[in-house]
């Protein structure tokens, strides 16, 4: 879940169960890695509250401090997280939010909207993997406060009981109603969502031109670029990602074409 004043990024990672070890040993493996690429780290082993958290990473804080003078060494950590990610074995949903164009219509809660947005998508992601049909989703979110999980699992519970009942009526059956709540340096998918939910807000923004002169903005086409295939891009032989693997709302919303080139497949 990444937001700024303007937009409001909630992602998605899809692991089948079979797969749930070899995902949670490439993560611990990236780490290691990436501890030992800090210039000023002071042991072997990454100390327990170490996680790969793209905030404090492009804001050169916390265990990422020694990275403010070297801009040489930020880009390898962010090409090397990208290109591992780029590796997994996963697909990815993601739902956009234009804060300004929701709250116009008349909308109010911008997160639990884009809770349904994402929840449907992983409804009908389960549905169209035929191999999976008698699977579930369990889903396991990063813990914000006791008073913000309360209110997301109510709502979920909610959701699928109630359906989403927005002049459309969607049922998603095949979600378990009880989520998990975690800190996201325990849990290896939720480090690798935040990842993701990151660089596709940046280029969100950057498309948008909310801030043209940001430093980030020169490399968030090469980044998109490395793991633009794990985005959903449904059945049909279009393999078209918008709606599928990212949802934007408002629906009308004139988003700038630049930002679906980084999904075209070389």
């Amino acid at each position: 879940m990444y937001t700024t004043n303007l937009e409001y990024v909630l992602t998605a990672v899809i692991v089948h169960e079979p797969y749930w070890k070899k995902l949670q040993d490439a993560c611990k493996e990236l780490k290691y890695e990436i501890w030992h690429m800090l210039e000023d780290q002071k042991s072997y082993e990454p100390p327990e509250d170490f996680e790969l958290h793209l905030k404090q990473i492009c804001n050169r804080e916390g265990h990422f401090g020694c990275l403010k003078d070297s801009d040489e060494n930020w880009y390898e950590i962010m090409d090397e997280i990208y290109t591992r990610i780029s590796w997994l074995e996963i697909s990815t949903i993601s739902s956009i939010v234009i804060k300004d164009e929701f709250l116009t219509d008349g909308y109010e809660d911008v997160h639990n909207w884009a809770l349904t947005l994402l929840v449907e998508r992983l409804q009908r992601f389960t549905i169209a993997q035929r191999s999976f049909v008698d699977e579930c989703i369990l889903l396991v979110l990063d813990s914000v406060s006791p008073q913000f999980d309360k209110k997301q699992r109510e709502y979920i519970q909610e959701f699928v009981e109630f359906g989403t009942g927005h002049g459309w009526k969607e049922y998603p059956t095949q979600v378990i109603e009880t989520p998990f709540f975690v800190d996201s340096h325990i849990h290896s998918g939720i480090q690798i969502a935040d990842a993701l939910s990151y660089l596709l807000r940046r280029h969100t923004y950057k498309c948008l031109e909310r801030n043209p002169n940001a430093f980030f903005n020169q490399y968030s086409d090469e980044f998109m670029r490395k793991i633009n295939h794990l985005f959903y891009r449904g059945t049909s032989s279009a393999q078209v990602v918008m709606g599928n693997g990212i949802k934007i709302f408002p629906h009308k919303y004139p988003m700038n074409p630049k930002f679906w080139e980084v999904f075209v497949k070389n």
